[in-house]
């Protein structure tokens, strides 16, 4: 029979059966193990924080927080950010990142705006050509590693697609992509940072930066600003959440050291 999920549950044993495991709505927990272990919680038994009616998790392969969570635990992987909340340079500017959305998140963790130099068709390309970028960052930072979603087949000529690969080396080519041609009703791309661990930070909002700080989005004035949603995956979660999407690539650049998480080495990454 089905109830509440439309998912299937056994009048039996009273358990639904959520595809990937069963679950016990009694205890509010799930009979194995989240798959993406403590990245869910501490009760890596348990169910979208045990109220599946606000949140949810449709592989059990995400996590979701609040954008003031989120930066939470960001200030706790920076200290020195932290430890000096009136900074008035680096502090502020991440808070402002953030709040943009899936890019914002991109810039925030590596210290800079994104740039799509050095992007790439497949992750296994971006991870060589990240390997061998390690010797040519100055100051010895760390080259990071985001990934973007595509949706729109046509680029800014109207006929060829956003992004094309070199059929040899995978290396991107961005000149097409239409970033700008989006409106209030649709969203053309996604960002999601790589994290050391090879899960991916993205969020769910519009990029509608309020950048002059008048609490309006620049991009589409008569639309407000959304507060969204900040999501962390697995890179199977990636895709198959955005199954349909047009095109992918992973891109690599070079960090701001003072971006550095607590603890992490260019090795981590």
């Amino acid at each position: 029979m089905f109830k509440f999920s439309s998912e299937y549950a056994e009048k039996e044993t009273g358990l639904i059966y959520y595809n990937y495991r069963y679950y016990n709505p009694s205890t509010g927990k799930w009979l194995k193990r989240d798959p993406i272990q403590e990245k869910g919680g501490e009760n890596i038994y348990g169910n979208s924080y045990n109220n599946p009616i606000v949140f949810y998790d449709i592989l059990g392969l995400r996590t979701e927080m609040s954008l003031e969570d989120y930066l939470k635990k960001y200030f706790d992987a920076h200290p020195k950010f932290k430890e000096n909340p009136g900074n008035i340079i680096y502090a502020p500017w991440v808070r402002k990142q953030i709040n943009r959305g899936c890019v914002g998140v991109v810039c925030a963790n590596t210290g800079v705006i994104e740039n799509h130099d050095n992007c790439y068709k497949t992750k296994q390309q971006a991870t060589d050509a990240q390997g061998e970028m390690k010797n040519k960052c100055k100051d010895k930072v760390c080259p990071k590693m985001f990934s973007v979603h595509f949706w729109n087949d046509k680029g800014k000529d109207g006929i060829n697609p956003d992004v094309t690969f070199d059929p040899k080396t995978g290396k991107a080519d961005f000149s097409n992509w239409d970033k700008e041609g989006m409106d209030e009703d649709s969203i053309k791309f996604d960002y999601g940072y790589v994290n050391p661990d090879g899960s991916i930070t993205h969020a769910d909002q519009y990029h509608n930066p309020d950048i002059d700080d008048d609490g309006t989005g620049d991009y589409h004035p008569d639309y407000p600003i959304r507060s969204g949603t900040i999501y962390e995956s697995t890179e199977e979660e990636w895709k198959e959440s955005y199954a349909d999407f047009n095109s992918e690539a992973w891109c690599i650049q070079c960090s701001n050291p003072t971006f550095k998480s607590k603890g992490k080495t260019c090795s981590n990454y």
